[in-house]
């Protein structure tokens, strides 16, 4: 055997190498930026979702006895992670983190796969930052963004590598994107099959579907097991219709977003107004269409693109554009790949420099909450990993000793008020009811029914309703209420009734 034929394989690993190092260090790379704009101040509406998964640690089923709306997967993978750092909002925010780094890295795959040299495709991990940062909320959506940019890389490779076992990866993919958020999941599919149809191959259909069906099947075995399914039907299918006719963010998202941007009069305001702006990126996608030239590649990129702008029904605001950005982003990136003949240096050094600069507040996010008097570690309970204003650290715990002192003795108490999920968290208080976040929207068909009958019968004795529900008011319940309990003592953000 000659040297030749020994350096040949040898060259072939050394690459294989630096592939994988280099792919390493996106991942890496993308994570520590991710959990350094996780240490925003504290959004008491990121706490629900712990306080669902703690539930889940105190032997609650979720499903037959917790209301959740989504998959389980992101709910198993926070509960395994508050093994690693306890029942604290770390946990939720270490799977957002590493969904948002996972997704980058499978951003820069797909950008590989349509011919991005290295310098483009690091402006796409850029532009991930700038329009899909890793948000204070629960982890269901990106995770299936991440799980939807998987399939996708599948349709690509499949272009070349057209197996059995790419088109089963790419309906596990989808499995699992459904097992996070149904909807995102069923798109997902449906963009992956549009794609082998297109090609006439209908066996990578098949196998697809099958295993779409398999690993779903294998996800939901648990839910099964502890007679949660029909409450997962109910709260995630036959009882969305609240959710689906509830009034549309859209206008109202549109119009904060113009205040913001024409408001700006200090660096908090412009910060603002440069994060707000990420909204128009579906208007920048579908412009992006008028110029997509028919590649083997053009209809995936399409396809899944349209399946992340599936996914901004009925809910169009900012966080939904962030989660669907994925997609859109290598739709736009994709486009402008094809056509950058006829695109100005100028306006791509502008393009990365924006983007680019969301890197640059991303990573200096701790330095700059660490150097301000306005933020302090939290010491709330289960809250421990996050910075909050001094003043609201303070009243938060001055209204958990309300809450405690209104319940008289009681450990139980139920609160129908939009962050109710973060105040049991904060007290220490049972919620004798599935219901944490408790807007219509999660109710499913017969739920406002079975906590009122729960209010007849004396099992629920105390309640606190807020006021403002953002039309999303739980209306039978709060009438019932009213009309039958006992009007007690006004809390400030809420309302004392007992039973009579």
């Amino acid at each position: 055997m000659t040297s030749a034929t020994h350096a040949a394989p040898a060259a072939v690993d050394a690459r294989r190498q630096v592939r994988a190092a280099a792919l390493a260090s996106v991942f890496a790379g993308m994570f520590v930026l991710g959990l350094a704009f996780s240490l925003k101040l504290l959004d008491p509406w990121e706490g629900w979702f712990l306080q669902l998964v703690a539930r889940m640690r105190d032997g609650d089923v979720l499903y037959r006895d917790i209301s959740y709306g989504a998959g389980p997967l992101p709910a198993y993978l926070t509960d395994a992670a508050t093994y690693l750092v306890s029942v604290d909002i770390l946990a939720v925010k270490l799977v957002v983190v590493l969904a948002f780094a996972a997704s980058a890295t499978l951003g820069w795959l797909i950008a590989e796969q349509l011919g991005l040299e290295r310098r483009s495709r690091f402006v796409v991990l850029a532009a991930f930052a700038y329009f899909a940062p890793p948000l204070q909320q629960p982890p269901y959506a990106p995770l299936a963004t991440t799980f939807l940019l998987a399939a996708l890389l599948v349709a690509l490779v499949s272009r070349q590598h057209d197996t059995r076992t790419t088109a089963l990866a790419g309906g596990a993919a989808c499995a699992l994107a459904f097992c996070s958020k149904q909807n995102v999941g069923i798109y997902a599919l449906a963009a992956l099959l549009v794609t082998y149809l297109a090609g006439r191959r209908l066996l990578p259909m098949l196998w697809a579907t099958t295993a779409f069906v398999l690993v779903t099947c294998v996800v939901l075995l648990p839910v099964v097991a502890s007679g949660g399914l029909a409450r997962y039907v109910d709260y995630g299918f036959s009882g969305k219709g609240a959710y689906l006719h509830a009034p549309g963010p859209f206008g109202s998202t549109l119009s904060e977003v113009a205040s913001t941007v024409a408001g700006v009069h200090s660096l908090a305001q412009a910060d603002a107004a440069y994060w707000a702006l990420g909204f128009f990126l579906p208007m920048l996608a579908a412009g992006s269409l008028l110029f997509v030239r028919r590649t083997p590649a053009a209809l995936p990129i399409v396809a899944f693109a349209a399946a992340g702008a599936a996914t901004l029904f009925p809910r169009f605001d900012t966080a939904h554009v962030s989660y669907a950005a994925p997609p859109l982003i290598l739709l736009v990136a994709y486009v402008l790949h094809a056509q950058r003949a006829h695109i100005s240096r100028a306006l791509v050094i502008a393009i990365a420099a924006w983007v680019g600069f969301a890197v640059v507040l991303m990573a200096t996010l701790p330095i700059r909450l660490a150097r301000s008097a306005d933020a302090e570690l939290s010491t709330l309970p289960h809250l421990r990993g996050a910075f909050v204003q001094p003043e609201e650290q303070s009243r938060w715990e001055q209204e958990g000793a309300t809450l405690l002192s209104a319940a008289r003795g009681s450990r139980s108490l139920l609160l129908l008020v939009p962050d109710a999920g973060f105040r049991y968290l904060i007290t220490g208080l049972h919620n004798p009811t599935a219901f944490d976040f408790p807007f219509v929207t999660t109710f499913g068909k017969n739920g406002q029914q079975r906590v009122i009958d729960s209010l007849a019968s004396g099992r629920i004795r105390r309640v606190c309703v807020a006021g403002a529900w953002f039309g999303l008011e739980q209306t039978k319940l709060v009438r019932h209420i009213r009309s039958n309990m006992q009007a007690g003592s006004e809390l400030g953000f809420c309302r004392m009734y007992v039973r009579r």
